[in-house]
């Protein structure tokens, strides 16, 4: 019996949805690594679509480290344990069945996480121009009326501004290509662990005094702010997620 329901029949989603949903079941284990896809001809016949738009999603598939494809030897499922990227982080703690796995990948996010930002905020002082110096105020701005409505959507948002508006003040295209898929991966997170949002201590009011210490021209200590800062949250979000890392894995 067929669970899958038809998919949308517009050609400009049907590739990204039938992605979407063959990354799930590996995400979840359903396929797990060393095992084979069902044939083209199956696939194609489960999902109700053409073996050209299934191609693609494989393609897709691959792009992603979560497949090989060879020739004679069909779709062969990855660990994605290892070779995936940051960029599967969101889809993996919507998809994954061990609460306790994705308590323990969030945990480990933590500190390379407070060291790129550590890194971002010093470079951004160092070389922001006034005209960047503004767009990151304007971007704290959001955050702040984020922050007083406890909009948990506009806070992601403005985050998300925010990060971007102090990579593109560091004017390193190297570390822009570096830092795309890290910010992307922290927006993602966010969007599905609403959990984890925290709203004190204040991310605005740390923004605005390492804001401050760039228009002084004090690289260090606007590194130090953050890195203070971060000290703090990551023990309030370690409070949240060890007990999860300790639970036995979901059944």
């Amino acid at each position: 019996m067929n669970d899958n329901p038809p998919l949308r029949p517009s050609p400009v989603v049907l590739t990204e949805e039938l992605f979407d949903r063959l990354r799930a079941r590996i995400l979840s284990d359903e396929f797990t690594k060393g095992q084979r896809l069902p044939p083209e001809r199956e696939l194609a016949r489960e999902y109700a679509t053409n073996r050209n738009t299934l191609r693609e999603a494989i393609r897709r598939l691959e792009q992603a480290g979560l497949v090989t494809v060879r020739q004679g030897q069909g779709v062969t499922v990855t660990d994605f344990r290892r070779e995936g990227t940051l960029e599967l982080l969101g889809a993996f703690l919507t998809h994954g069945k061990d609460v306790r796995e994705k308590a323990e990948v969030l945990l480990g996010l933590l500190e390379p996480r407070a060291e790129i930002l550590e890194y971002l905020v010093e470079a951004s002082a160092k070389r922001a121009n006034d005209e960047d110096l503004d767009r990151i105020e304007e971007s704290i701005e959001a955050l702040e009326a984020a922050e007083k409505a406890k909009d948990e959507i506009a806070f992601v948002d403005a985050q998300h501004r925010w990060l971007n508006a102090l990579v593109d003040s560091t004017h390193n295209l190297a570390f822009r290509w570096v830092a795309n898929p890290f910010l992307e991966s922290i927006r993602d997170m966010m969007w599905r662990a609403k959990g984890l949002i925290l709203f004190e201590p204040s991310l605005a009011a740390m923004a605005y005094e390492v804001l401050d210490r760039a228009r002084r021209g004090d690289a260090e200590g606007a590194r130090a702010v953050t890195r203070d800062f971060h000290h703090t949250v990551d023990e309030k979000l370690r409070m949240i997620l060890e007990p999860a890392a300790k639970k036995e894995s979901a059944t």
